[in-house]
């Protein structure tokens, strides 16, 4: 590795996965967001005042349709209003 700092050394333990960085390449740690949209919402709230900019839905639980639609009609839009609100 070239010595490059990883986009995830800068965030605290409490936004990291146990397991640490995907890769030793400079990808972000792995994170989990699971539960009801509200629970994501709560989630991505926190990693956000961790110093999480980004964030990228995997969608693992096989309904993959549910899953965009909640984060389209949901999710984004109370993440958004929360953001804005703090």
């Amino acid at each position: 590795m070239s010595g490059r700092p990883r986009h995830s050394d800068h965030l605290p333990d409490r936004a990291r996965c146990p397991r640490g960085p995907v890769t030793g390449n400079g990808n972000p740690a792995r994170v989990a967001v699971v539960g009801t949209p509200e629970e994501h919402v709560r989630r991505l709230m926190e990693l956000s005042e961790a110093g999480v900019d980004q964030f990228n839905p995997c969608l693992m639980s096989g309904d993959k349709d549910t899953q965009v639609d909640a984060y389209g009609s949901k999710i984004i839009p109370a993440l958004k209003a929360a953001l804005d609100d703090a």
